[in-house]
């Protein structure tokens, strides 16, 4: 309720205000009613009556102030006193025609000259004077000058005979690229500042015709800071006349000609880059001629270069220019249904006492003159009603019923009141073009001066304007002033030469002189006043800019001025002033002694962020007191821990990371806007940063370079925040290159390799065949393979090779895959040789089993031969025998003896001589010293045609050993043996043969006399050593007609760890992600726990925990877990791989097989 009143309070106070100014202006339009609503005031138009107007104007001049041109009109809300930074009101004084230089008005420049409202700023503002010796407006003041109707008399006509506007707003704080875009499109698509180049001081184009490197800052209305290049996309008045038909034309110097910068429409990408711009974007001297033979569009705009009073360029030539351009118009058909606004871009840093209405955080800006000129404009009329450039488009959209652009046009008041649609259309006014002047001034202001030093020298120009040359009959210059010119006579039509004069005061206080030019133009002589305030005191310096970005709220270190009190009397200082976010201490007390210093330390502890202007005042009882020593500086609250980033050479397809800290200073939160990457693809981010950083907060951004291609690789990081430092950002640069390894051989196969021995050493040779160094970072063996190398932790330079020894020592009777991996930073990293062998006792029996068939009783069968072969290095020592009734001996060429060669052989033939019917196992045993001791050949047959019964009888009958583990013993199985004679038989030997062993057991063990019909019984258990089906027997040595008698046997060795299932595949997968998870089951067929030491996957392949029951470190007896594997592929192709798993075992380590293709 509250804001609520007070809207209606300000609404109540601003219809008040409006309706006395129109009734305090000319009674023409009086009949107007008028009624306002926030700021904007509507009209009750008659519209049969503003149809009249078909044709619009809208001519576009530079950098004047109202204040600077019309503060002297009667009537109208001018001023002629300005207030400085120090308090001080002082009156405007005269402007030259032609400025010695142009004044700040950039968007700080503005903002620091507004001071929110206050309109004291405009002494603070840095200038370009700075660089020419002369101290920003500390003596010259040049922001505070005026024109008088005597200088611009033409202009004052206007606005005598047709609407002047007081209220007439420039439609951004700034300068002049954002406000033209305004007068296109009633908006400066965000853009704030002057497009700019890095190495390059000014552009002759600001739009899509600019350099590629030049950008322009943007804020957008969150106030996030940043920058893109000028050439936007953005609704324009243009658009909305092209689409509805009415025919427009933006006349405007050429590309490469003085003031192409202001052709605004070069800045509109769908514009310049279409036919409009050839059809519609004319030269600016085609105006006149157009208007002369009626053939202007319903809509022109109007921008000229040389003319359009920027300065340096001279009011009075402008003026000339305007005058042309709208007596043209005046002269033509097309006068009586034209209106005419003609407005400045900005107030180019002159002073104007009337603070804008802030509408958003673009503007307003600072007053600008507007002469409205119309055969309907309301004669003699000053408007109070606030305008800005978008009020032009709105009067515009009005004529000719168009929508609106944006918020500005829709809300702008539509400039109806300056316009009477029932009055008898006012006449032509066509005016004379004057006479120039011939110095570019007539006042020069040298500011204060150290009594008998000559100042920096103010140069003037002299220009002969006539017709014919002009003689140069002598100069003359009185008062402490002096001059020097190189100007000769007779001085040429249109030439110039320079005049400088010097200011060497005699006396302090205020000093004045005048120059004097004697020529033979009507004119002469050519006079100008000079001024200046002699003083006793020096100031090392009148301005100082703190150099580098100072973080907000911390303070610079010093810098020093100091004073120097030139006079014969102490001066004495009344008072220090500071000014803005700057500070000083200094030596001098309450007063300096006659010919002494002292000195001033300032500071600068910025409270806002960017571009910061201040002072110091020192006043003194000098009389030209005060004193004023300008200071700058740039505020910054956000820092970025680097400013660059090199990434060094990267192989392509690789990727490496670094960060970059953001960290905000400030004591709020800094809101973050976009953060982007510009250049090379290569370089991609990732953020932690969101929309805003807390007061004191940090957040990191971390930067991804990938290298695509070979070669340097450049990019920039640029955060966008509201730090008006914005964007902050961070060059990039790496470089891609080609690092490609190669191998001598892409598989390597170890052939048959003794269990528990290492084989030869094979090599594998790595060559660089790249352009760039490759560093080797690891080199690794799967499983049962070993390698070892001179190429882990090199970097191998272009050209150059390294080496990889593997060998292979089996643990386990298999074929055993492998892999040998090395891992770099080139193309394809990991690369994978395959390793393949085959693990084989030794000492090895072939075969493995020997089948006698059926043989009769008694008899004795063919002999068949076993081979025993040495595989190891050296000899080794063995024995032999064969079980039941088989017999062994040596035989053949190698007969095997009590010792072999290393890598010999030898042969041993068994007969079979059987006592019983029936089946008979037994086994051919050999005993020696190597790993897998004993080992066994099974012996099968059968007996028939016995002619006595065996006396035994077994319970059961066979045994079968399944799934015991190898290297372990099973448990006892019994054995009854029963004598099924009626007579006593005696057991004189009880034996197993091979990895069985028998004893007697139980209350009646055998061995010894056994009665008829009476039992006994033996324990068998079986160690097998190896993992395969084994055949065996326990021979019963009897005394009976039948003996021996045996017991077949049968067992298998097993591994203690089982994988289910024994291999994975892996469907087709894309480069750089990652499968879904297959699971491995494993299983523990020990009795006791599974201790794992490790489980690993080569290459391309990696362990995840999955399942139920993951695997860890410990696996109970006879239990199960779980091994999850993914495949993560970094080139395409087929990739083998491996799991390992290691245990306390010696069959460890044990692997499945993994494959998996990539894409």
């Amino acid at each position: 309720m509250k804001k609520c009143l007070s809207l209606l309070c300000c609404l109540i106070l601003t219809h008040s205000a409006n309706a006395q100014s129109l009734s305090s202006s000319s009674d023409v339009g009086a009949q107007h009613a008028a009624t306002t609503s926030g700021g904007s005031t509507s009209h009750t138009v008659n519209l049969q009556g503003i149809n009249q107007i078909q044709h619009v104007v809208f001519i576009i001049k530079e950098n004047r102030s109202y204040d600077s041109y019309f503060g002297t009109f009667p009537g109208s809300d001018g001023a002629t006193i300005g207030t400085m930074s120090t308090g001080q009101v002082i009156p405007l004084g005269h402007a030259p025609d032609q400025l010695p230089r142009d004044l700040p008005h950039g968007w700080f420049d503005m903002v620091t000259s507004m001071d929110g409202g206050k309109m004291d700023g405009f002494d603070l503002a840095p200038n370009v004077a700075l660089k020419q010796g002369w101290f920003a407006n500390a003596g010259d003041l040049l922001a505070y000058t005026q024109l008088t109707e005597s200088d611009i008399p033409n202009y004052f006509a206007y606005a005598r005979n047709f609407v002047l506007g007081d209220h007439m707003f420039s439609s951004l704080h700034g300068a002049s690229f954002s406000n033209h875009l305004y007068t296109v499109a009633a908006q400066s698509a965000e853009t704030f500042t002057l497009p700019a180049a890095p190495g390059n001081t000014s552009l002759s184009s600001w739009g899509c015709d600019t350099l590629a490197t030049a950008n322009v800052k943007t804020i957008d209305a969150g106030g996030n800071v940043s920058r893109k290049f000028p050439c936007v996309n953005v609704p324009t008045l243009a658009d909305s006349l092209q689409n509805a038909g009415v025919s427009w034309k933006y006349y405007a110097p050429p590309q490469n000609t003085p003031g192409y910068i202001w052709s605004t429409l070069d800045a509109i990408d769908h514009i310049r880059n279409s036919s409009l711009w050839s059809t519609n974007v004319v030269p600016e001297s085609q105006f006149v001629s157009d208007a002369l033979n009626g053939n202007l569009p319903a809509v022109s705009w109007l921008v000229t270069g040389l003319f359009s009073e920027h300065p340096v360029q001279g009011s009075c030539s402008g003026e000339n220019w305007t005058v042309q351009q709208i007596n043209a118009i005046m002269q033509g058909p097309q006068w009586n249904s034209t209106a005419i606004f003609l407005t400045w871009d900005d107030s180019g840093g002159f002073y104007d006492h009337l603070p804008p209405t802030n509408l958003d955080i673009y503007g307003l800006g600072p007053r600008v003159p507007l002469l409205i000129i119309s055969p309907f404009a309301r004669a003699g009329y000053i408007s109070h009603t606030q305008y800005e450039f978008s009020s032009v488009l709105k009067f515009i959209e009005t004529v000719f019923n168009l929508p609106t652009l944006s918020d500005r046009d829709a809300q702008a008041n539509d400039m109806t009141d300056s316009f009477d649609f029932t009055q008898q259309p006012l006449p032509p006014l066509v005016l004379s073009t004057r006479k120039c002047p011939l110095v570019s001034s007539a006042y020069a202001n040298f500011g204060q001066q150290v009594v008998g030093t000559p100042s920096p020298p103010y140069t003037l120009a002299l220009q002969n304007n006539g017709n014919t040359p002009m003689t140069l009959s002598g100069m003359t210059i009185t008062g402490d002033f002096a001059e020097t010119t190189a100007c000769k006579s007779p001085l040429a039509v249109g030439a110039k030469c320079f005049i400088k004069v010097t200011f060497t005061p005699t006396a302090t206080g205020a000093r004045s002189g005048t120059l004097t030019v004697n020529d033979s133009d009507s004119t002469s002589p050519q006079t100008v006043s000079l001024s200046g305030m002699g003083s006793f005191v020096g100031m090392s310096t009148f301005s100082h800019a703190f150099p580098a970005f100072q973080v907000v709220n911390t303070t610079s270190p010093a810098a020093t001025v100091t004073l120097t009190n030139n006079g014969t009397s102490s001066l004495a200082i009344s008072s220090i002033q500071k000014i803005g976010d700057f500070a000083q201490t200094n030596t001098c007390g309450q007063s300096v002694p006659p010919q002494s210093s002292c000195t001033f330390s300032m500071t600068f502890t910025p409270k806002q962020t960017g571009s910061r202007y201040g002072a110091v005042a020192i006043n003194s009882g000098d009389p030209a007191s005060p004193h004023i020593v300008y200071l700058s500086g740039t505020g910054k609250a956000v820092t970025l821990s680097t400013t660059g980033l090199n990434f060094g050479t990267q192989t392509l397809g690789t990727a490496v990371v670094k960060k970059v800290t953001f960290t905000n200073h400030a004591s709020t939160p800094m809101p973050i806007g976009a953060i982007e990457l510009t250049g090379a693809s290569d370089y991609t981010q990732t953020n932690n940063c969101g929309t805003s950083v807390g007061a004191g907060g940090q957040c990191v951004i971390n930067i991804t370079f990938q290298p695509s291609a070979t070669g340097p690789r450049t990019g920039l990081l640029n955060v966008s925040d509201a730090d008006f430092t914005a964007p902050q950002t961070v060059g990039l640069s790496g470089t891609g290159a080609s690092a490609s390894i190669t191998f001598s051989a892409t598989s390597l196969n170890f052939g048959l390799q003794p269990l528990s021995t290492s084989s030869v050493a094979q090599s594998v040779i790595l060559t660089n065949n790249g352009t760039t160094a490759v560093t080797i970072q690891q080199v690794s063996a799967s499983g049962n393979y070993g390698e070892t190398d001179n190429c882990a932790g090199v970097t191998l330079q272009p050209s150059s090779t390294c080496t990889v020894n593997v060998v292979f020592t089996p643990a386990s009777l298999a074929v055993i895959p492998g892999i040998l991996t090395i891992s770099d930073n080139a193309t394809g990293s990991p690369q994978i040789v395959g390793l393949s062998g085959q693990g084989i006792r030794p000492v090895a029996l072939s075969p493995a089993n020997l089948s006698f068939g059926t043989v009769n009783v008694g008899s004795i069968s063919a002999s068949q031969t076993a081979t025993l072969f040495n595989n190891l290095t050296t000899p080794i020592t063995f024995s032999f025998s064969a079980s039941g009734g088989y017999l062994a001996s040596g035989s053949g060429s190698r007969p095997c003896g009590t010792t072999l060669a290393a890598k010999a052989n030898c042969t041993i033939a068994v007969t079979f001589s059987p006592t019983t019917n029936g089946a008979v196992n037994g086994a051919l045993t050999l005993t020696h010293g190597a790993l897998l001791s004993p080992q066994v050949t099974s012996l099968t047959g059968t007996g028939a045609n016995a002619a006595t019964p065996p006396p035994f009888t077994f319970s059961p009958a066979s045994f079968s050993f399944n799934g015991v583990v190898a290297g372990t013993t099973s448990g006892e199985r019994n054995e009854t043996v029963t004598n099924a004679g009626t007579s006593s038989v005696n057991i004189s030997g009880i034996a197993a043969s091979g990895n069985f062993t028998v004893t007697g057991s139980g209350t009646n063990p055998c061995g010894g006399p056994l009665a008829g019909g009476a039992s006994c019984t033996v324990s068998v258990h079986f160690s097998p050593l190896v993992v395969a089906t084994i055949q065996g027997a326990v021979t019963f040595t009897n005394d009976s007609a039948v003996n021996p008698q045996v017991l077949n046997l049968a067992g298998t060795g097993i591994l203690p760890v089982k994988f289910t299932p024994a291999s994975l595949t892996f469907p087709l997968q894309a480069v750089g992600t990652t499968s879904s998870v297959q699971i491995i089951a494993l299983s523990n067929k020990l009795n006791a726990a599974l201790t794992i030491s490790a489980i690993s996957a080569s290459g391309a392949f990696a362990i995840t925990p999955a399942g139920s029951n993951p695997c860890g470190t410990n696996v109970p007896a006879l239990s199960q877990c779980t091994i999850g594997v993914v495949f993560n592929p970094s080139v395409r192709g087929a990739i083998p791989g491996l799991v390992t798993v290691s245990y306390g075992d010696a069959f460890s380590p044990q692997e499945v097989a993994l494959t998996g293709t990539a894409q």
